[in-house]
């Protein structure tokens, strides 16, 4: 087979382009913030398909994701995710709370699958900061 006929090709080409050409406009999400693909994947399609087909977990509609969104493509940060698995390992997650002005108190809320999970108004930014990782918890173990 050839690797353009994989139905990986396109993946692991567009993963070398975020990390490793400025040009690329992801490229400042990727590459810019340190983010590499390991070494002997970056030179050898088929390394990379032997490792990425080993990994456990792979159903219709997974999608390769990195454990570690701030972690390279490399041996040990890669895992079979769900989409909705990876919406929850992004950075724009944030804290999950932020300081209200007009209520002068802390509101935790995240955003899921395009709509707002709203968690309530806190007079503490400690107790909003346990609500949000509690609520974090819960969404995350509530997608497996």
């Amino acid at each position: 087979m050839y690797k353009k006929d994989h139905w990986l090709y396109y993946r692991w080409k567009e993963m070398k382009q975020r990390c490793c050409q400025p040009s690329n406009r992801q490229f400042k999400y990727y590459g810019g913030r340190g983010i590499g693909v390991f070494e002997e994947w970056r030179k050898d399609f088929w390394s990379y398909v032997a490792h990425v087909e080993s990994l456990p977990g792979y159903q219709d509609g997974s999608t390769i994701d990195r454990i570690n969104n701030d972690g390279h493509y490399e041996p040990g940060n890669l895992r079979w995710a769900s989409k909705t698995t990876q919406m929850l390992n992004r950075r724009r997650w944030g804290k999950g709370y932020t300081y209200n002005k007009a209520r002068k108190k802390w509101i935790v809320k995240f955003g899921i699958l395009g709509k707002c999970a709203h968690f309530g108004y806190y007079k503490t930014e400690s107790e909003a900061k346990k609500v949000a990782d509690f609520a974090r918890v819960l969404i995350v173990n509530s997608v497996y």
